[in-house]
């Protein structure tokens, strides 16, 4: 099996239509999936370009994004993907909110975007008449989850139903939580350089006194991990919406289910 094979799987599940309407959850799981899938898309071609400069910024996004679908589709699904969109919209309009207060910006500029901003969101949801309006509305709507006297500003959307002392305050602890500990140890803290731009010179070789090159590792193992977790979101997605065992999801399911888990013991 390769990655661009389980790709193409996975979007036969992303396209699939059963008639029933969308709602809030389903939103957010074909939302979270299909950013998985069109991740795996941009890792596939970069390692058949052999291209893996930056392959550890679109591989960290994955797993993030991989963990928030898992601990969604755990348990409480209804109410964690409500948290997280809620949250996403919350949190979009508040970096927003924050440019628009910034004490050193432009006065002018500044009336200029929130011009713009106003317009596109009276064309893109009539619900609202200014950008003022969705901030306060997602606000409301963010808190109302939350537990009382908590800052909506500090809270992570999967930290809300669990208490302080037991509870996960932090995406180590999600992970954790979620049996992924080796993947965020020994995978998502050690590409942490990459993402901020520390990483440069772990890929410079000098090679004589008048030569130097540059030079990445090779990153087949990172592929296998990835295709590896592709299908397994995709048997739990498909088994959440009980379409596992149905037509072509079933054929799929017959090639996935011997390779879904990933071993850990040679990463």
């Amino acid at each position: 099996m390769s990655l661009k094979s389980t790709i193409k799987d996975c979007q036969t599940l992303i396209e699939f239509d059963n008639g029933d309407v969308l709602k809030e959850k389903d939103i957010v799981i074909f939302s979270l999936f299909s950013g998985l899938n069109e991740k795996a898309k941009t890792i596939n071609v970069l390692d058949e370009a052999k291209q893996y400069s930056d392959f550890s910024i679109i591989v960290r996004s994955f797993i993030e994004q991989l963990s928030y679908l898992n601990y969604i589709l755990k348990e409480n699904t209804v109410n964690r993907a409500q948290m997280y969109l809620m949250f996403q919209k919350y949190n979009d309009c508040l970096k927003v909110k924050k440019y628009i207060e910034l004490p050193t910006a432009n006065k002018d500029e500044v009336e200029k975007f929130k011009e713009k901003i106003n317009i596109k969101i009276k064309k893109d949801d009539g619900n609202f008449n200014s950008f003022e309006d969705q901030f306060n509305y997602f606000e409301a709507k963010y808190i109302e989850l939350l537990p009382p006297d908590t800052k909506p500003e500090r809270t992570s959307w999967y930290s809300v139903e669990n208490n302080k002392k037991n509870g996960i305050n932090n995406f180590r602890e999600l992970m954790n939580d979620l049996e992924m500990l080796p993947v965020y140890l020994g995978l998502y803290a050690t590409m942490s350089n990459a993402v901020h731009g520390s990483d440069a010179t772990s890929h410079f070789e000098v090679i004589d006194e008048n030569t130097f090159g540059y030079v990445v590792n090779d990153m087949n193992e990172i592929v296998e991990m990835v295709d590896a977790y592709l299908r397994s979101e995709f048997i739990s997605v498909a088994k959440y919406y009980r379409i596992l065992n149905k037509g072509k999801f079933k054929a799929i399911y017959e090639k996935f289910k011997i390779n879904a888990s990933f071993n850990l013991k040679n990463f």
